[in-house]
């Protein structure tokens, strides 16, 4: 009778071997997920800025407006502003929204966005002191859209 050897030391010197590679590559997926982090969070930053600043562009449409140079209006309690400005007689009036412009609060950064407005002006009667008082709606121009400030 030949002796029978026992079998299966190579499956238990390969298992050590393959734990070994899947911890490898757990912790190197771990280091690329715990770098992606800081990038979302950024993104994440960016986004709400930007949505604030388009925010203020929809308000800004739809509040009356005393048509002033440097005329700058906020609501209350929002992370947005928006300004009427007429940088140069050749552009006409621009709306300029701004994010994050809260005192004290600690947000997003800040975004600005800029777009060609026409002001319609519009009377109002005040009744009680029989006074005339002008204010303006603004209208967005076609093609408006602006990527910086041309004053």
């Amino acid at each position: 009778m030949t002796s029978v050897e026992e079998q299966g030391s190579g499956a238990l010197a390969v298992l050590p071997i393959l734990l070994i590679i899947g911890l490898t590559a757990m912790l190197g997926w771990q280091r690329f997920l715990d770098g992606a982090v800081p990038l979302i969070h950024d993104e994440q930053r960016y986004l709400t800025a930007f949505h604030r600043a388009e925010s203020a562009l929809s308000w800004a449409m739809t509040v009356p407006w005393r048509g002033e140079d440097g005329e700058c209006r906020r609501p209350e309690g929002e992370a947005f502003r928006a300004c009427l400005c007429a940088p140069r007689l050749t552009v006409g009036w621009v709306l300029h929204a701004q994010s994050g412009v809260l005192e004290g609060a600690r947000g997003p950064g800040e975004i600005n966005l800029y777009r060609r407005v026409a002001l319609t002006r519009m009377k109002e009667d005040l009744e009680e002191t029989g006074k005339e008082r002008r204010s303006c709606m603004l209208t967005p121009l076609a093609s408006g859209w602006l990527d910086y400030y041309p004053g």
